[in-house]
């Protein structure tokens, strides 16, 4: 099959056998895709599982991808800079972030993104729309560079262009991550958080089943700053959505 891997199960494990390494990973409503250098494809009953030679490590795989109905979650491209540079002049877009980021700033931001994207296997994936082949921004797990009394942990984000906001892109995608988070990573919690003005991500956060935890000051903004104080949301893997 040239190196692509697809599923789409119900139930998520990962076994390996004396006469090879037998990967079964699923998702709920999603796909997950794998690129390995090579692998023969079996399939029944909307399982796929790909065996691969026993001394063969799973870390050949690379990053996954995730698939929505209307989304793409994947690698950056460089065509996607342009774009994100100008989301991060937007006002609208950076209304709760402490400032607009430079042209400098947002490249640095990509580059380390792809750098967490490569060393975990999950991250703040690119995401494009399957109907216009466009790049909106992003959505996916990331672990704070701040410590305060919940962390360390894994934190959902999303941020998108504001051309894409009201079509519940960011609730579409920010589902599937949990899901993968969940599912693949057997994550026993993920959370997230925002500025108590920032209502919209509020809502993201209760429609993908995240519960309100509490309110606490957020230690990276200069106090008096009128975003200083967060809400800190969060879902457990046994919770329904």
């Amino acid at each position: 099959m040239n190196g692509e891997y697809k599923h789409s199960t119900l139930n998520n494990q990962f076994s390996i056998s004396k006469e090879g390494s037998l990967l079964k990973s699923s998702c709920k409503f999603f796909k997950v895709y794998f690129t390995c250098a090579l692998s023969v494809e079996y399939s029944f009953e909307k399982h796929f599982y790909l065996f691969l030679p026993y001394n063969l490590s799973l870390t050949t795989f690379q990053m996954p991808f995730l698939e929505t109905p209307r989304l793409i979650l994947r690698e950056w491209k460089n065509s996607d800079s342009p774009i994100f540079i100008e989301m991060n002049r937007d006002e609208r877009v950076m209304e709760f972030f402490p400032s607009l980021l430079t042209e400098e700033e947002s490249l640095a931001m990509i580059v380390r993104i792809k750098k967490l994207l490569a060393e975990n296997n999950f991250g703040l994936w690119a995401v494009e729309r399957k109907d216009t082949n466009e790049f909106i921004g992003f959505v996916g797990l990331s672990i704070p560079r701040f410590q305060t009394d919940f962390t360390p942990c894994v934190e959902i984000g999303w941020r998108l262009a504001h051309k894409h906001w009201g079509y519940g892109f960011a609730t579409e995608a920010a589902a599937a991550c949990l899901d993968y988070g969940f599912n693949v990573l057997k994550l026993n919690e993920i959370v997230s958080f925002t500025s108590v003005l920032n209502i919209k991500s509020m809502n993201v956060m209760k429609k993908i089943g995240m519960n309100y935890v509490k309110d606490f000051e957020h230690l990276n903004i200069e106090d008096g700053n009128r975003l200083k104080r967060h809400v800190l949301y969060r879902k457990l893997a046994n919770s329904e959505l």
